[in-house]
């Protein structure tokens, strides 16, 4: 009785060990497909975002990137003492007069003032042409027009070289007796490699034409400028253009 009674007893005991070890497998096949699932469900999620991220990388040009980074540069500032001082840059900014750059010889610490993308002469190229759309807020009495520049002629001096004296044709299509009528002046004037600016002054000397057009080019986006119209006299600002490159 009492052997019949062990047997049982090891028979229950044995099933329950088979069963335990039944039940190991199971769970661990169940948390092993848990754990497929979601790699599988991470590796979409991966491949959806990844997809995502080249759309909008592609999307993003290099043209608005340096766009964005001129505005940036723009609203900061130089934090030189003088205007018409260069910011160097580097780990130690540093300033040095606008005269100094472009001009063959290095003079800030990192070399920025002789750096090709500061001496950039494309930007004046002979044939280059700008185009905008131009704003008056005062001086005179004038509707929003259309406006463009050409360079003509680019020369710049070997014992001069930090400016390249220009000569321009200057047109602005303008509205008169509600015909749309185009005015082109010849211009002269500088391109400062320090400041990226470009100053034309009309080539006659005539009261119609006192007043000059000041662009200071993006420094980060040479084909892109702010253009404002100025008294010569005063240096009132009368309109501004935002002009491209075409």
């Amino acid at each position: 009785m009492w052997r019949f009674l062990l047997v049982l007893v090891w028979a229950a005991v044995a099933a329950a060990e088979i069963d335990r070890e039944l039940l190991k497998e199971e769970l661990t096949e169940y948390r092993l497909k848990n754990q497929n699932l979601h790699i599988d469900e991470l590796e979409r999620e991966f491949h959806h975002l990844e997809k995502q991220y080249h759309r909008t990388h592609k999307r993003v040009s290099k043209h608005l990137v340096n766009h964005v980074k001129s505005r940036l540069a723009k609203a900061e500032g130089t934090f030189c003492p003088d205007k018409h001082d260069f910011q160097c840059g580097g780990e130690k900014p540093e300033c040095i007069n606008d005269l100094l750059v472009c001009d063959d010889h290095v003079d800030c610490r990192n070399g920025k003032d002789e750096h090709s993308s500061v001496c950039d002469t494309h930007i004046i190229q002979e044939g280059s042409a700008y185009y905008g759309i131009a704003t008056w807020h005062s001086c005179v009495a004038r509707g929003s027009h259309k406006a463009a520049f050409t360079i003509i002629h680019a020369e710049r001096f070997p014992f001069f070289k930090s400016r390249v004296f220009i000569r321009a044709a200057v047109t602005n299509e303008i509205v008169e007796h509600s015909r749309l009528v185009g005015h082109t002046y010849m211009a002269k004037g500088y391109y400062n490699f320090g400041q990226y600016r470009l100053v034309l002054v009309p080539d006659k000397d005539d009261p119609e034409f006192s007043i000059g057009l000041v662009c200071d080019f993006h420094k980060f986006d040479h084909d892109s400028a702010d253009c404002k119209v100025v008294e010569q006299a005063s240096l009132k600002v009368c309109a501004t253009i935002a002009v491209s490159r075409v």
